[in-house]
């Protein structure tokens, strides 16, 4: 068994900014004011990276893990649900966007400070 890394970093929400590997674009949907970021996968890296292959519905191959980072001592968050959403599906290429919906234990659309994702690919 081999893993493919489509994508690795952390999403800041104060600045809507990425570090890491394999996005080239963090941005907030309109219409949402927090709880959504939209992350666009670098097209540039080689292999895999840039899409998540065609046919993600049925493709058991692809995860992806999302750790929320909180704040204070020790680190807290009010982040109770999260979800990733594969979208733009570009025929022969995947799913080019990636998005990150998190909800707080209100139920209500909420950023945390920040969120560590990785998006990666079973062989």
């Amino acid at each position: 068994m081999s893993l493919e890394c489509i994508a690795q970093g952390v999403v800041t929400y104060s600045s809507l900014s990425f570090s890491g590997e394999g996005v080239s674009d963090v941005t907030r949907p309109a219409g949402f004011a927090a709880g959504v970021v939209l992350l666009t996968l670098d097209v540039g890296l080689i292999g895999n990276a840039g899409a998540v292959p065609p046919g993600i519905l049925s493709d058991s191959d692809v995860r992806s893990m999302i750790t929320v980072r909180g704040s204070g001592v020790p680190p807290a968050t009010t982040i109770a649900t999260k979800a990733v959403l594969y979208l733009t599906d570009v025929p022969f290429v995947g799913a080019t966007q990636v998005m990150i919906v998190t909800v707080d234990n209100t139920a209500v659309l909420a950023d945390p400070d920040s969120l560590e994702i990785a998006i990666w690919r079973v062989f």
